[in-house]
């Protein structure tokens, strides 16, 4: 499927002062945030619950979540912006899906490698874990996807209507970047490394098939395989992977 630019913006031509209020970029991005913010405040809800239940029940949860987050912004473009959300069609979205995931990893692959080869990573211990491996891709799915939802489906897409692709393509990296600027041993230069390798990266992904399911895969996959399979820490968290690392060298 072949979607350009313009099929995303909005389909309003306002012709008050209201309408132009409402269909203004910034007033669109409160508005959409208000349209997930329900299924934000369930979570919110459900959350002292879900600490004693098992993984897999709290990824379960989040994966149910992350669909109504889908029903929710589809739901917005068709009220507000009065257009389909082609971004988020599914027909061809296993493909595009899958493709994600096979750069996600490799790309990671490729990095976990040259520490090896560099004496920095090797292999402590290994322990294959099915229901951790299962319980991990549907949590890391859940942040990866609200956070291709958010930065780029939402922030790049309205920036991009109001300024165009290379200001926008700034804005949404640097506000990424930003934003795990807050994560626990954080710094500015990891900051600015995913600014580049995922605010850049992401976006441009994106602005070549206009739709999530490649983004929400090369961005699942890259944590997913840094964190279950290599066990490394992913946004200064520690985790707990299928292998047990010992990373040695030069920060």
């Amino acid at each position: 499927m072949t979607i350009t630019t313009e099929q995303l913006f909005t389909k309003v031509k306002p012709q008050t002062i209201l309408g132009r209020i409402i269909q203004f970029p910034l007033t669109r991005f409160v508005l959409v945030l208000a349209f997930l913010a329900p299924v934000n405040l369930a979570m919110m809800a459900l959350d002292p619950g879900l600490e004693t239940s098992t993984p897999l029940t709290r990824s379960l949860v989040a994966a149910c979540a992350g669909v109504f987050m889908y029903l929710a912004y589809c739901f917005y473009a068709r009220l507000i912006e009065k257009r389909k959300a082609l971004e988020m069609t599914l027909k061809g979205s296993p493909a595009e899906f899958g493709k994600g995931l096979a750069i996600g990893a490799g790309l990671m692959i490729v990095i976990v490698a040259g520490l090896a080869i560099a004496g920095c990573y090797r292999i402590d211990e290994y322990n294959f874990d099915l229901s951790l491996l299962v319980a991990a891709f549907l949590r890391l799915g859940f942040g990866a996807f609200i956070e291709e939802l958010v930065f780029r489906l939402i922030v790049f897409k309205l920036t991009e209507e109001a300024l165009g692709s290379w200001i926008a393509l700034v804005v949404q990296a640097v506000l990424f970047g930003a934003l795990h600027f807050g994560n626990p041993n954080a710094s500015i230069f990891s900051s600015v490394a995913i600014m580049v390798e995922a605010g850049v990266l992401l976006a441009a992904a994106f602005m070549v098939t206009r739709r999530v399911w490649l983004i929400f895969g090369l961005h699942l996959a890259w944590n997913y395989v840094q964190s279950t399979v290599f066990g490394l820490s992913v946004s200064g968290t520690t985790s707990h992977g299928i292998i047990t690392p010992i990373v040695s060298g030069p920060e």
